[in-house]
């Protein structure tokens, strides 16, 4: 059901556009007004607009042509030909001047969208993301159609790829979406990866990186140590993969419990932590229950010693 009257802001009265149209077409331009649907769209064709907007005024019809040509030229109204080649007239500030409207509870529009706009469930929008966020500007946070609009601003005119950063940086600096995405670049390379971080800190612990986490077996090298050796390493691949994150805390607890082993053959000194102690504190860390699994590790630890 079509509204029974449409606003008129006061600013119109200031309007630099309206001011420059001659006395008549400015006369037929507000009485056209109340007659607009609800995304500012009507029939363009010269007597059709006349017999809706002044009927009783007779020396109107022979300006209506006249008049519409005026207002296109001054940039009140856009005119654009339809599906079935018919005159189609959009005011684009119509929706502006009607914020407060409810649009859901308007008939829908039997006109299509002018070229470059597109019908979305709140009004009308311009696919020129540009064009969409400086009109956004216009309506109240709250309002559906000023989201709708947020929404066409996206890189790509989709909520569910808009990025959180670009976002935050078009609200703070009032920069257009152009200019943001142009400098603000790519947001992952903002963060650091929660990878980098986790080697980082080990590396700086004394621990190991991720090629040993990721590695598929164990490497045993200085000695063979026969098919039985063999089958207690992989026997305690999973001790050595659940363990090696320990490294770090077995080394601490070997200060506290007094100096590190001398290993035969460096009596000049106290050697390195070997493997052995650190599967061993691995396994006492972790208290496994399987104890299979620990006969394998202690079998290890001793051919490694």
């Amino acid at each position: 059901m079509m509204a029974k009257g449409r606003l008129m802001p006061a600013e119109l009265a200031y309007d630099e556009r309206l001011a420059r149209l001659e006395l008549s077409s400015m006369t037929l331009f507000l009485l056209m007004l109340p007659h607009l649907d609800r995304d500012g769209l009507m029939d363009g064709r010269p007597l059709a607009l006349w017999a809706k907007a002044a009927p009783l005024r007779l020396e109107l019809r022979e300006d209506a042509a006249r008049a519409i040509s005026a207002w296109v030229d001054v940039g009140l109204v856009v005119r654009y030909v339809g599906a079935q080649g018919e005159a189609l007239l959009f005011v684009q500030d119509f929706r502006q001047w009607n914020s407060s409207f409810k649009y859901e509870r308007e008939a829908p529009s039997k006109y299509p969208p002018p070229p470059g706009w597109v019908r979305t469930r709140w009004g009308l929008t311009p696919t020129d993301p540009d064009l969409a966020f400086a009109l956004a500007q216009n309506y109240k946070p709250e309002s559906r159609y000023r989201k709708a609009l947020e929404q066409m601003a996206m890189p790509d005119g989709g909520e569910s790829s808009s990025d959180p950063y670009e976002k935050l940086v078009r609200q703070s600096s009032g920069a257009t979406p152009a200019e943001v995405r142009q400098n603000s670049g790519n947001s992952s390379d903002l963060v650091p990866r929660q990878d980098q971080d986790h080697n980082h800190n080990q590396y700086m612990n004394g621990g190991v990186g991720d090629h040993s986490r990721h590695s598929p077996t164990v490497l045993v090298s200085g000695g063979g140590v026969g098919e039985e050796g063999v089958t207690a390493v992989n026997g305690a691949n999973s001790i050595a993969d659940a363990g090696i994150d320990m490294q770090t805390d077995a080394r601490q607890r070997t200060q506290h419990r007094g100096p590190a082993p001398v290993a035969a053959g460096h009596e000049d000194g106290p050697a390195e932590m070997s493997c052995a102690a650190v599967l061993e504190d691995a396994v006492h860390v972790l208290m496994f229950e399987d104890r299979d699994l620990r006969q394998a590790a202690s079998e290890m630890g001793e051919m490694l010693n």
